[in-house]
């Protein structure tokens, strides 16, 4: 048996490194999903964006408020994630929502953060902090293994207590916005095409990958998220915090407390033109957040007085 022993060391050795090498390999391709990846996630996007990125915001043309600009969040589909469709699996998109739902609070609000804190301080009405309140999701399109996508992410309206945003998951590359107007050096970093006159230049790669995938669905899902505001235990109205956030007008003199978003006769101007456009689209959303809205609804179809199940596992 001793000439043997050497053989079978050596070959168990072998594949005992095959395996660790594999199990290694896996573990990157899938690092998407490993435990505490998405603690990672959210960690990198709050102290990234909230702590690092401390640099005012930007104006923004009236045609597209600043507070009604997506951002962008690029992730893949890793087998990870996929089902026994190897299809990305429907749980997975909350985790991708999660993520890109921070960045874009993390961006826009970084300074509302700060600033209804400090408005409030000496109230002294607790901490203060999004809280997510309810998710729906519709399906378009699977995702396929190793595709990469993109999670745009814009506020779509508000009432009296919700924040409504809309997500979608979109093909990546499928929309190039001329500008990202918070960071204007992600035009070349990212898309790495230069622009002549404001009009990007394609190289043939771009062309082919656009005919390529001519004709074909840009959204495979679209998601709809409601956030309520919080201090301590009392919810803050959106709209306060957004006024305090810069990212709304304050009322003039004139106007008062109500009706703020009808143009003052006094003092009309750039603001007044401003604030019509916010409310127009504030309205034409809440139109498509109502019926998320009407969900709370069907919690009446849960009587808590069951008398007979059909199974319990």
């Amino acid at each position: 048996m001793e000439p043997l022993q050497q053989p079978i060391n050596f070959l168990f050795s072998l594949v005992s490194y095959v395996w660790q090498v594999l199990t290694f390999l896996l573990a990157i391709i899938n690092i998407k999903v490993l435990p505490f990846a998405w603690h990672f996630r959210i960690a990198y996007g709050y102290f990234g964006h909230y702590y690092f990125h401390r640099r005012p915001l930007l104006s923004s043309p009236a045609s597209l408020p600043m507070l009604f600009q997506p951002t962008v969040y690029t992730t893949s589909n890793p087998p990870g994630e996929c089902d026994y469709n190897m299809h990305k699996s429907n749980s997975t998109y909350l985790t991708d929502l999660d993520v890109a739902r921070g960045y874009h609070l993390y961006t826009l609000c970084r300074q509302g953060f700060d600033a209804y804190i400090a408005s409030t301080k000496a109230e002294n009405k607790g901490l203060f902090y999004p809280a997510l309140g309810g998710v729906t999701c519709t399906f378009k399109k699977e995702i396929k293994p190793w595709k990469q996508y993109e999670v745009w992410t814009r506020v779509l309206s508000w009432d009296e207590k919700w924040l409504y945003l809309v997500s979608h998951f979109v093909r990546s590359g499928a929309v190039k916005p001329a500008v990202y107007s918070d960071r204007p050096w992600e035009q070349t970093k990212q898309r790495g095409t230069p622009r002549k006159s404001g009009v990007r230049v394609d190289d043939t790669k771009a062309k082919q990958e656009k005919e390529k995938d001519a004709g074909q669905p840009n959204i495979y899902a679209t998601a709809l998220s409601k956030f309520v505001f919080k201090q301590g235990r009392r919810s803050v109205r959106p709209e306060d915090f957004l006024r305090v956030s810069g990212l709304l007008s304050t009322p003039c003199e004139h106007q008062g407390s109500t009706n703020v978003f009808t143009p003052c006769e006094v003092c009309d101007g750039v603001d007044a033109d401003l604030d019509g456009i916010i409310e127009r689209r504030r309205l034409d959303g809440l139109v498509v957040a109502s019926h998320m809205a009407g969900l709370d609804g069907a919690s009446a179809y849960f009587s808590g007085h069951e008398d007979i199940a059909l199974a319990w596992y």
